[in-house]
């Protein structure tokens, strides 16, 4: 059964939840004197710490000429490093400096301190089940729903004979 203002509120819901916290997020990458923008790219440094400066952009959805601005825009006020890849002379690694971890791992623990107080009134259980119910949400594959316009070109008209 479907319940359009019910399921549409739900989505919703889920996408003010992301974005109030990525509001949050970006206030903090100001209160440190950085660009909000930054926060990507920095934060997928840290997990993939010496990565491929072209998987990087890939992954970000970035194009080459986009994140190596960015990249030397952060190599100037000391974030991250790049490297040449010695294995392969064409490519450039990207590593975080000293003071590009410190920062990450203080936006790592706000994000951790954001959750926690959306999650506070949560039970353990409630917030196990929240989980279960928003993977079941992610890994539903909706690649086949056609938008409505679609859906009005496969409906026959029947005339009067």
């Amino acid at each position: 059964m479907y319940m359009y203002d019910f399921d549409n509120k739900s989505m919703k819901l889920i996408i003010k939840i992301a974005d109030k916290f990525n509001d949050l997020v970006q206030e903090e990458m100001l209160s440190a004197d950085l660009k909000p923008s930054y926060h990507n790219i920095l934060s997928a440094v840290y997990f993939k710490n010496g990565a491929n400066q072209y998987a990087l952009a890939r992954d970000l959805n970035l194009k080459a000429p986009s994140i190596s601005v960015m990249l030397r825009n952060l190599e100037a006020i000391d974030l991250v490093k790049r490297k040449i890849d010695p294995f392969d002379g064409r490519a450039t690694k990207v590593y975080l400096t000293e003071r590009g971890f410190a920062l990450e791992e203080r936006i790592k623990i706000y994000e951790d301190k954001l959750m926690e107080g959306f999650l506070a009134d949560f039970t353990e259980e409630e917030r196990f089940r929240l989980i279960e119910l928003l993977e079941r949400i992610y890994k539903t594959d909706v690649s086949g729903i056609k938008s409505g316009e679609e859906e009005k070109e496969k409906t026959v008209v029947y005339e009067k004979v």
